[in-house]
């Protein structure tokens, strides 16, 4: 490569970063951290709420999950004044904000790992459906293990509830997401209730989602065999109509009587 070449590709790039919203430009590289403090804070509020950390463990737990929850906070801040609608900016992620203000909802920040899914989506597959399978998986197995930590962290310690240990929050969790709701388990806290709602709506769109998916591929996959048959259809037209005309033009010395004529006299 030249030096005009390179001198033209940096300056391409270079005006392409300028036409950058400060705000992507901010998420863009921050992506990766707010994920890595995700993963911390799923780790952190797992030991936490299983193992039932009392004094000085619940105290480091809670002092670092405190901690990252104000790293979200300052997060949402930055991005609210880098953005340039900020009005249009807040409605639209009033999610966020009440995540941020509502201690109930902090355990939804470990939602910010879908960030590390859409990255490695980019390598593992350029198909659509082959991302939509794993945004759709790996949605699920992060919505299941946050709802059975907050609602066992919201039953623990509730007279007369069903949920006591971890594994009866997960199996409750797999109920309640995929809506099939036994009734053998369930919250009866309002915190827990909440989260149960939250569960709900989560699995029928994401049930939603994947039957839209699998309707689409049928369809699909119907056109295609038909518009193949169709095509083989059109070729094999296109040959008997080939041979017609050969055969035609094989016949048509013997069926003219002009030309049968003409031969007779030539032969004369």
């Amino acid at each position: 490569m030249t030096n005009n070449e390179s001198q033209g590709s940096s300056q391409a790039q270079s005006s392409l970063d300028t036409h950058i919203v400060p705000s992507d430009r901010w998420e863009r590289h921050s992506q990766w951290a707010l994920t890595a403090f995700a993963l911390i804070f799923l780790t952190l509020y797992g030991w936490d709420v299983i193992g039932d950390l009392k004094g000085a463990g619940h105290s480091w737990a809670s002092f670092g999950m405190n901690a990252i929850w104000a790293i979200f906070a300052v997060d949402y801040v930055i991005r609210l004044a880098l953005s340039k609608r900020k009005l249009h900016w807040f409605i639209h992620h009033l999610v966020d904000l009440a995540i941020v203000a509502l201690p109930l909802l902090r355990p939804l920040r470990l939602l910010q790992l879908i960030n590390l899914v859409k990255i490695l989506g980019k390598s593992a597959s350029a198909t659509f459906r082959g991302k939509l399978a794993l945004y759709s998986s790996a949605s699920v197995f992060l919505l299941v293990l946050v709802g059975s930590l907050a609602v066992l962290d919201a039953e623990r310690g509730e007279p007369n509830t069903l949920i006591h240990d971890f594994p009866d929050a997960l199996w409750w969790a797999v109920c309640t997401i995929t809506t099939v709701g036994y009734g053998d388990l369930y919250p009866i806290s309002w915190t827990g209730r909440a989260i149960a709602v939250c569960m709900m709506v989560a699995g029928v769109a994401l049930i939603g989602v994947v039957t839209a998916s699998i309707a689409s591929w049928i369809v699909e996959t119907i056109e295609t065999n038909s518009d193949a048959r169709e095509a083989t259809l059109e070729d094999e037209i296109t040959a008997l109509r080939a041979e017609i005309n050969a055969l035609r033009q094989q016949l048509s010395p013997a069926t003219n009587p002009n030309s049968m004529s003409e031969n007779h006299a030539s032969n004369g």
